[in-house]
């Protein structure tokens, strides 16, 4: 959810409605795409905390 909340205000050029914002989430949840992973992946390090170089070595050292 977060994501989607900085891909909306990243996308805005005028003042923030929440309606809009909801109109944003239902229409960005509607369908499964991929693009819920895109906009995930494109703000990862502000949802986590962590880079994407740390999360994939994190991974690989968990599944090796």
């Amino acid at each position: 959810m977060h994501a989607l909340v900085l891909e909306y205000l990243s996308e805005q050029d005028e003042p923030v409605i929440v309606e809009n914002l909801m109109d944003f989430i239902i229409e960005a949840t509607a369908h499964d795409d991929g693009q819920l992973f895109k906009i995930y992946e494109k703000h990862f390090e502000q949802v986590t905390g962590t880079n994407q170089r740390n999360r994939y070595r994190s991974y690989n050292n968990a599944s090796s």
